[in-house]
């Protein structure tokens, strides 16, 4: 199942969270870095800001911002709040908002992660 998908259908899932994560977020919402601080240990995390459509990067504790994202990916969002989680591992799963997420048992164990390069695309 891909992406586009799973944030169509937006069942949310009992799922573990994996090191490949994708998030909806808003670059000012008081959510938005307390969930990147729990997700800091996954090696591929994703954010689109739904205001400006661009990517963002958590670095040193602080939001960066890096090319556009695709329509496609914008045009999908359809909830009312952020974050919105979704974690991969042979699929895509949707894992739900915020709240969601802080019931989700998160990769401890995982290697604290680099900044995912803007070149590590997606797979739609």
């Amino acid at each position: 199942m891909d992406l586009i998908l799973t944030i169509r259908q937006a069942t949310p899932i009992k799922h573990r969270i994996t090191d490949d994560v994708f998030m909806y977020v808003k670059e000012h919402c008081p959510h938005t870095i307390p969930a990147c601080l729990r997700l800091r240990c996954c090696k591929h995390l994703r954010m689109l800001d739904i205001d400006s459509g661009h990517y963002l990067v958590f670095e040193n504790n602080e939001l960066r911002r890096l090319g556009k994202a695709p329509p496609s990916l914008l045009n999908a969002f359809h909830f009312k709040t952020v974050p919105q989680v979704f974690t991969r591992d042979t699929k895509w799963y949707y894992i739900g908002d915020y709240e969601a997420l802080e019931k989700t048992s998160a990769p401890d164990d995982l290697p604290v992660a680099e900044a995912v390069p803007v070149e590590t695309r997606l797979r739609l």
